[in-house]
């Protein structure tokens, strides 16, 4: 290696004195401690900004490569992290680092500006997981490179490219990590959050996650509310009147009586509502499932036809939607569904899944998307 253009150089020579009484108080006794680490760090940091000329920056990185394939891992990590940051540092001395071990190249694939998407396309294809998660977090990427990392089997690469809002991901990169989400919940959770997800990934991820993952979503969109709604629609409009009377549908009498009932009570409207539900919970225990379903159907504001489908559902979708819009607490739900499954299980058996399902429904719908869906659902149909 032919230093002498260096040595000659006023500003360059005190350096190379200093990198080498700095590297060699490092290397002495195997003296590597952070102060060391930093000082050396500072001197290559400082050689680079200096060396001016293209020849003697390309002289200071066979310096720099030749005392990286001496150095420690610790130490190789310093530098890797003093250089990381730096645009003026040669190509090759970069992608060495960036080929280390992955303690050394982390801070140079995250950070590194002058790697450059072909670099970054071959580490991606001959290095492990770990490599493709540092990518996966840097600030600026092009599309090719988005798109490979998404098509990457590691959900912790996907979970990091999710998470990572500086990124513009492409309808490609988008559509995998769809695909990603509905798999993994640790990659739904970040890709949930970004702010590009188009509303039909949205609703088709709603549909594919878990009941704590749907409320995170209905938190965030409200497109949910469409598809909760289409969930409804499919079985509201399905009359149960199309096979022939269900054995509880009310008689058009019955149902005008309680409404009459209804009319002609004085009480404070907290007072009605109480007494309507103790009614209801009265007559249903004594089994009399013709009289509830009437009495039920004034209380929600509904048709006795209505009622009568809406209490067959067998994960009582519409029954939450109900009681979430007239504000009946939680542990009435609970009763209303489990007292009402003759009704419901004319051809299948009560199982604890049902109850489990209902209630999370039950939980994940608010008072205000409850209310919407039951004015579009029910009232309208009235």
């Amino acid at each position: 290696m032919d230093i002498g253009l260096l040595e000659k150089s006023h500003h360059m020579k005190p350096l190379l004195v200093k990198l080498y009484d700095t590297h060699h108080v490092c290397h002495l006794d195997g003296k590597t401690g952070s102060i060391a680490r930093s000082e050396l760090s500072n001197v290559v940091s400082e050689l680079l900004n200096v060396s001016v000329e293209d020849r003697e920056r390309e002289l200071v990185a066979d310096i720099l490569l030749a005392l990286i394939q001496q150095a420690e891992v610790e130490l190789r990590q310093a530098l890797a992290e003093k250089l990381s940051t730096m645009k003026n540092v040669p190509s090759r001395l970069i992608l060495n680092l960036a080929y280390d071990e992955i303690e050394v190249a982390e801070s140079v694939l995250r950070l590194s500006p002058v790697l450059e998407s072909l670099d970054l396309m071959y580490i991606l294809q001959c290095k492990s997981p770990e490599y493709w998660r540092a990518i996966a977090a840097r600030e600026s990427l092009a599309e090719i490179i988005i798109d490979e990392l998404s098509v990457l089997k590691d959900d912790r690469t996907h979970v990091i490219l999710a998470g990572n809002e500086n990124l513009v991901l492409s309808e490609s990169a988008l559509n995998n990590l769809f695909e990603s989400a509905s798999r993994s919940k640790s990659v739904a959770m970040p890709f949930i959050a970004r702010s590009d997800i188009p509303k039909e990934l949205v609703k088709k991820l709603y549909r594919a996650v878990g009941d704590e993952l749907k409320m995170v979503i209905q938190e965030k969109y409200g497109v949910v509310g469409e598809v909760i709604s289409s969930e409804i629609d499919a079985i509201v409009t399905d009359k149960f009147g199309k096979a022939g009377v269900h054995p509880y549908l009310p008689s058009e009498e019955l149902i005008a009586s309680e409404y009459a009932k209804s009319q002609i009570r004085t009480e404070r409207q907290s007072q009605i509502k109480s007494l309507s539900l103790q009614e209801m919970r009265y007559v249903l225990k004594l089994k009399k499932y013709k009289m509830f379903v009437a009495k039920f159907a004034v209380f929600m504001g509904i048709t006795g036809v209505d009622a009568v489908e809406i209490l067959s559902q067998q994960y009582g979708h519409g029954l939450a939607v109900l009681c979430r819009a007239h504000s009946v607490d939680r542990n009435e739900f609970i009763k209303f569904f489990l007292l009402t499954d003759p009704i419901r299980s004319r051809e299948y058996a009560m199982k604890g899944v049902t109850l489990n399902r209902a209630l999370a429904y039950y939980d994940r719908l608010s008072a205000d998307l409850a209310r919407d869906l039951y004015v579009k659902n029910f009232l309208s149909n009235n």
